[in-house]
């Protein structure tokens, strides 16, 4: 007994799922329409009086039935995490904050209860009222909200009211709140992580192995960038690379329960674990879109100086922390102890590991004395100012402050934590300092791109691994042209970015491809006919005769595949089907033209025309290869660019067009 093999691929675009039976030839098209709802629970009627009144859980009198219903989850949402966090409140103090609450009332209540939807809508209101009452006893800033102003009640079946919202709105959204751990300390060694997973068992395995121009590569065994490769962090991965914008990196630091997480939830709008004893393993990464061009990438620390690590362990850590933040919060309890002192002895040990990157080590260093009285603040920071002048009088070539943190320090005293004191600080002093990051007033500092810091941070986490010490610009410089190599053959061949594996079928989905843009920006790289003809003169003439009868800026260069034989070694075989490639472009241009490769008349001049459309097709998928090159590897990688050009872009073009003129002697 067998059974047919059956071959489906399935892609999304916005709304509209994609499904395609290679078997069948039949494309099945879904538009998705997704309302996210929860489990139906019942609030049900209790204490004596349940068969004659309406008393549910709400009720005043049966508090701890109350704090004990699944909808008590409100609260501690906002017990636990901000309403509206601290930096958004500081750069939009206009924006309003809206929140509604539409319960969905199911049949078996109207049936089983004979409720009516007032009743429901009363007892809900009154259970929402007492939420409302014990967070105002919080003391923390609610910005407006209100629970029971907007709530309503409707029965199940009206689905007037849903709100339809986009899928990758949806996607984005959870992507970015959910926090991702990245690495951690054991063994005396940063254990890396990907995807969640120990990567020990891949350091081995390159990334770059499994392209094309893999044996090219003089990596002999597992390098830092080698490594690099092979780190992901889950979703955030692919978000950080396709960033366009600028990053600014969030840290915190200090030792364990201090308040660390609290204090990045309220102040960046995250959503780290937290607790009152330790929580925090490792490193955590979690992203927040504070404006159209910002990203805000918060990373947590786990507590130094606990009795689970040790003081390699924190070195490591700090090292890393240091390295690629541009504000680090340092939570501190208001006494200078030997804890303390011998945290910024293990930092003064950190200082020369990872060295020679402009990037690196940047950051302002927050100093937040936790727990400090109004009255007493002067005093704690003329004592941390003095303690800190010891630490630097006796390293005054090289200290941690003027090392790993470019000699940016401010110190605050906060206020003690359940106070509306505390949340006023921290809006007036931590989320001033980072928002003037954020926005700043001169020149904008921070990765120009997601990528740039992704690339950054992987390179770090490595060389940390394996204790390299050695300068950053050798890894770097490795996993950027690594990285290239991967992504040129499927500019090269679509002049889009595809996934390798994608690059052996013979026809690739549009909407598994990616429009390649300028390196630092959202605008799309594209080669205008102006240029081209500015960049080949001899071919001006002939082009701008042709654009007359065919737009040649409308034949968009991402409409033009040539084909699975243009990202390997060119045999035979690969020569046939370049072949087959160079006349499906022709057959394209003559139809264009209203004709046919099968009845119509061809003449010379046809011929004519159609080399001078294939010389812009292939002159101008050069010259966006030849851009993305240059805004990728930079002017200090120019030998590596030009190398790549003449190895793996020039022996395509000639190839082709040879082949179109042996096509051409042959009709």
């Amino acid at each position: 007994m067998s059974a047919s093999l059956v071959t489906l691929s399935v892609g999304c675009m916005e709304d509209v799922l994609y499904v395609v039976d290679a078997n069948e030839g039949a494309i099945y098209l879904s538009e998705l329409r997704v309302t996210v709802r929860s489990d139906s629970y019942r609030i049900q009627r209790s204490g004596s009086g349940a068969k004659s009144q309406p008393r549910l859980q709400a009720n005043q009198k049966e508090k701890n039935h109350m704090t004990q219903h699944w909808l008590r989850v409100f609260y501690h949402v906002f017990e636990k995490f901000p309403v509206r966090s601290l930096v958004d409140m500081t750069m939009s103090p206009d924006t309003p904050f809206s929140l509604a609450l539409e319960i969905a009332v199911g049949e078996c209540i109207d049936k089983e209860e004979n409720f009516v939807l007032a009743d429901v809508t009363t007892v809900c209101e009154r259970f929402f009222n007492n939420i409302m009452v014990d967070l105002r006893r919080l003391n923390k800033p609610l910005t407006g909200l209100d629970l029971v102003k907007k709530l309503k009640c409707r029965h199940c079946q009206d689905h007037t009211t849903l709100q339809h919202t986009s899928i990758w709105c949806v996607l984005m959204a959870i992507i970015s709140i959910v926090p991702v751990q990245i690495c951690r300390a054991e063994d005396n060694m940063l254990k890396l992580l990907q995807d969640g997973e120990d990567v020990t068992t891949v350091r081995a395995t390159k990334i770059s192995s499994s392209t094309s121009m893999s044996d090219e590569s003089d990596a002999t065994g597992a390098d830092a960038s080698d490594i690099a490769q092979s780190i992901r962090f889950g979703l955030l991965s692919p978000v950080l690379e396709s960033w366009n914008g600028r990053c600014v990196i969030v840290t915190s630091m200090g030792k364990q329960s201090t308040g660390k997480s609290y204090f990045l939830n309220h102040l960046a709008g995250t959503s780290f674990a937290i607790s009152g004893s330790r929580c925090t393993n490792g490193a955590w990464m979690s992203l927040r879109f504070v404006s159209a061009d910002v990203l805000l990438v918060v990373l947590d620390f786990e507590g130094l100086g606990s009795f689970e690590r040790s003081e390699q362990e924190d070195i490591f850590l700090s090292v890393l922390n240091a390295s690629v933040s541009m504000f680090t919060v340092f939570r501190m309890e208001s006494r200078f102890d030997k804890d303390i002192d011998g945290l910024f002895s293990r930092f003064q040990k950190g200082v020369q590991l990872i060295k020679n990157d402009p990037r690196l080590f940047r950051g302002l260093l927050y100093m937040s004395v936790k727990d400090v009285n109004m009255n007493d603040q002067q005093g704690v920071v003329d004592e941390l100012v003095a303690k800190l002048d010891t630490i630097f009088e006796a390293n005054k070539d090289q200290n941690f402050l003027t090392e790993m943190y470019n000699g940016q320090l401010e110190i605050n005293c906060s206020p003690p934590f359940g106070t509306m004191d505390y949340y006023s600080c921290m809006e007036n002093d931590a989320a001033r300092a980072l928002c003037n990051i954020v926005s700043p007033t001169e020149k904008p500092s921070g990765f120009m791109t997601g990528k740039a810091f992704l690339d950054c941070l992987r390179v770090v986490l490595a060389k940390i691994s394996i204790l390299d010490w050695t300068s950053m610009d050798k890894s770097t410089q490795n996993l950027v042209v690594a990285d290239t190599k991967q992504k040129l053959p499927g500019i090269l061949r679509t002049g889009c970015l595809v996934s390798l594996p994608l690059l052996k079928d013979k026809v690739i989905p549009t909407h598994l491809k990616e429009d390649v843009l300028k390196v630092g920006s959202r605008e799309k790289l594209v080669i205008s006919l102006q240029e081209m003809c500015e960049a080949h003169p001899a071919y001006k003439n002939k082009w701008m005769e042709l654009n007359t009868i065919l737009l040649l800026d409308k034949n968009y260069d991402e409409n033009f595949d040539l084909g699975d034989g243009v990202t390997t070694k060119l045999t035979g075989t690969k020569i046939k089907m370049m072949h087959k490639t160079i006349r499906s472009f022709f057959e394209y241009f003559l139809t264009s033209r209203g004709k046919t490769y099968e009845s119509s008349r061809l003449t010379t001049e046809d011929q004519s025309e159609f080399d001078a459309f294939l010389a812009f097709v292939l002159y101008r998928r050069k010259m966006k290869i030849s851009r993305w090159l240059q805004g990728s590897l930079g002017e200090h990688l120019s030998e590596m660019r030009t190398q790549l050009e003449q190895h793996h872009v020039d022996p395509i073009l000639i190839t082709n067009v040879h082949i179109a003129n042996s096509d051409a002697c042959a009709a």
